[in-house]
């Protein structure tokens, strides 16, 4: 088909609708060419006129997934990062984030790399994020970025994904305050 043809157009935009779906509700293991036809209401074929392979389409799909947590710091720091770290726990307590989180770190042997990049792309960023905004409230840590983001996000993994606790607001404080000066 013509990446022109307005049904080939149509077919692909249901095909990645319908991945996205299966991304958010289940995680990219149930992102494959028979659960995606299935609900895009289209052939297997379909999909594999647009995608050689279902590592493409995931691929595809897992590179729209951003992180939207510790862009653009604001001021004072200490009340923004407290902002940004309950803005998270919550999202973690959300049956879509819990599963996508546990996805994204569940590190699979058999991967071909592609998820394990993909995961170390994204929680490179966040790691780096954190990093910044530390060093502009004065923290002097030498640790290393993913240990400093192991242990403010670490916890909240713990809490909230493997407990299914809420956070409080002052457990947030205090993984703040191990972290920024005075």
């Amino acid at each position: 088909m013509d990446a022109d043809d307005p049904r080939a157009v149509r077919s692909r935009e249901r095909i990645v609708s319908a991945a996205r779906e299966l991304l958010r509700g289940e995680g990219p293991a149930a992102v494959t060419f028979a659960a995606v036809a299935q609900r895009a209401g289209v052939g297997r074929a379909t999909v594999y006129r647009h995608w050689a392979t279902v590592d493409a389409l995931r691929d595809e799909i897992m590179d729209e997934f951003t992180l939207p947590f510790f862009e653009r710091p604001g001021r004072p720091l200490p009340q923004w990062l407290h902002g940004q770290l309950r803005r998270l726990a919550d999202e973690l307590t959300t049956p879509a984030a819990a599963r996508m989180t546990t996805s994204l770190i569940q590190r699979d042997a058999a991967d071909d790399g592609a998820l394990n990049s993909r995961r170390d792309r994204l929680f490179g960023v966040l790691e780096e994020r954190l990093a910044a905004v530390l060093h502009q409230a004065g923290s002097t840590t030498t640790r290393p970025a993913e240990e400093v983001a192991a242990s403010l996000i670490g916890p909240l993994l713990y809490l909230c994904l493997a407990r299914g606790r809420r956070a409080s607001d002052d457990f947030i404080r205090t993984l703040i305050a191990e972290h920024l000066p005075g």
